[in-house]
């Protein structure tokens, strides 16, 4: 008997009866035996994986340097942070998780990436903005109205929020003065859900946005004005930061047209708010607040690829030199195929917003009203790319266009594509006369949503942009009808060919 089974047996004696004895030993020695077998065997093991989950302050000033921190796992050994553009650089400190940022001056505002590289390699990106106010930042002490900390105008602050609490500020704002508060933090990767109070100095709300969305607000009289900001679920912590500011400054919210031809410079219409000599645009407006409009000749770049450096025009004619690398691309996984460039406005009171402008293939035709019926509907001649509006709402627009059997069409609507709340609707017809001469319409087409996925769940590319291609199979005119429920939209209508690009507001 080995000693292993030995000394099972002395234990089996002692524990247990003797009628159990032997099958104890054997079941300690097969136990023996695993425990050996699995001691044995070679174990396999993964490097930590870097992760970067924020980075704090989320932005800052062009032209300045200033500190950072960094917060993830596994962030050892810091070695540098990579940005996407060659004006943003970072020099590590002594202290763990540090650095020294510096933006070069001549870095154009927006968005970019930012990864911490270390010993376990490089991170995921994090969003980091520059901007071109003064920057601010507060701790979030300011969690009752009486600690209420007094809002510079036109600069940007960054902050977090804490859990379960709001943070309080305040402003001294003239009478008629257009103020706008906009709060930044889940589009720049924050975790935070905004919500906006704007009360006056006797506690009576006056606005309010719960969507992160933009503060439009009009002093009724001289005087201080609180603004209560917070989680809508009161979450907080250090992921939980975000980038408050107050404008007096412009903001675009559309342009018309949307797009041109590459190389080309003509007049457009901007659409906003704040916009220097801007004139009020008759029966336009936003959440209630009425909008201004002002032309302006903007220079398209002569390359349409995002990869190239573009040049806009500012209201005084001035170009200037924009980022290769970002342009205000909504986030759809379907608005990948959507090609332009980025549009500011210059003013005395600094930039404007960036709006995107898109690269036509074709002739950019506007939408002429009245054009809300079929008797009413506008001739257009294709190849051509039509910019109009869905306005007011439940409004239809028609269009005509002659074809020839044999002739292929395709139409497409780019909407959704573009950020906008939209699901349109294209009714394709082909219009005949009779031996009476009377124009006759049959439907050929009804045109929903575009449900090619190419991506599967993790890249979903549906859209509710339609898009059909047309063959033409008898001579005659057809009739394309637009109909949404909700906002702006645009048909495009190329024959022999598909158009890479559509636009709309």
């Amino acid at each position: 008997m080995s000693p292993a089974t030995r000394s099972a047996g002395f234990l089996a004696g002692w524990i247990f009866p003797s009628r159990f004895r032997s099958r104890l030993a054997c079941g300690l020695q097969g136990s023996l035996g695993f425990l050996l077998g699995v001691l044995a065997a070679p174990l396999s093991a993964e490097l930590p994986v870097v992760r970067l989950a924020h980075v704090f302050p989320p932005g800052g000033k062009a032209g300045t340097s200033f500190e950072v921190t960094v917060a993830g796992s596994d962030l050892d050994e810091a070695a540098r942070i990579y940005f996407s553009d060659a004006g943003l650089s970072a020099t590590p400190k002594t202290d763990d998780n540090k650095f020294t940022v510096t933006i070069a001056s001549n870095t154009p505002p927006g968005v970019y990436e930012t990864r911490f590289v270390g010993r376990y390699g490089i991170s995921n990106p994090r969003a980091f903005v520059v901007g071109s106010l003064p920057e601010f930042i507060f701790p979030p002490t300011n969690t009752v109205i009486s600690s209420a900390i007094a809002l510079p105008l036109d600069a940007a602050i960054n902050s977090r929020v804490p859990p379960n609490a709001v943070v309080w500020f305040k402003c001294s704002a003239r009478k008629s003065q257009r103020l706008l508060v906009e709060c930044l933090a889940g589009s720049i990767d924050s975790r935070m859900d905004p919500a906006l109070i704007l009360t006056d100095a006797a506690g009576r709300e006056l606005e309010r946005n719960r969507t992160g969305g933009l503060l439009d607000f009009s002093p009724p009289a001289d005087g201080t004005y609180f603004l209560k900001v917070s989680d809508i679920l009161y979450r907080g912590g250090d992921d939980y930061f975000y980038r408050l500011t107050v404008s007096t400054g412009p903001r675009i919210d559309f342009v018309m047209p949307p797009a041109g031809l590459p190389g080309t410079k003509s007049n457009y219409t901007l659409y906003g708010r704040n916009l220097p000599a801007g004139k009020p645009a008759k029966g336009l407006g936003i959440d209630g607040k009425p909008l201004e409009q002002l032309s302006v000749e903007i220079s398209f770049p002569s390359v349409p690829a995002t990869s190239q450096s573009a040049t806009d025009s500012s209201s005084s004619g001035s170009p200037r030199k924009t980022s290769p690398g970002w342009v205000p691309t909504p986030a759809l996984p379907a608005a990948a195929v959507v090609d332009g460039f980025e549009y500011r406005l210059s003013t005395p009171k600094g930039l404007s917003n960036p709006v995107l402008l898109g690269f036509a293939t074709a002739p950019v035709v506007l939408e002429q009203e009245p054009n809300n019926k079929p008797s009413q509907a506008q001739k257009i001649a294709p190849p051509c790319e039509v910019a109009g509006q869905f306005y007011p709402a439940g409004e239809q627009d028609w269009f005509v266009f002659d074809a020839k059997k044999g002739e292929v069409f395709w139409i497409e609507i780019f909407s959704q594509r573009l950020g906008l709340p939209t699901d349109p609707f294209v009714l394709i017809q082909r219009v005949t006369k009779n031996d009476r001469g009377e124009e006759e319409a049959a439907d050929l087409q009804e045109l929903y949503d575009s449900d090619n996925n190419i991506g599967d769940r993790e890249f979903n590319t549906t859209t509710r942009d339609p898009a059909a291609r047309l063959e033409v199979k008898e001579t005659g005119s057809s009739f394309s009808a637009l109909n949404t429920a909700r906002a702006l939209s645009i048909v495009s209508a190329c024959a022999g060919k598909r158009p890479t690009s559509a636009w709309s507001p």
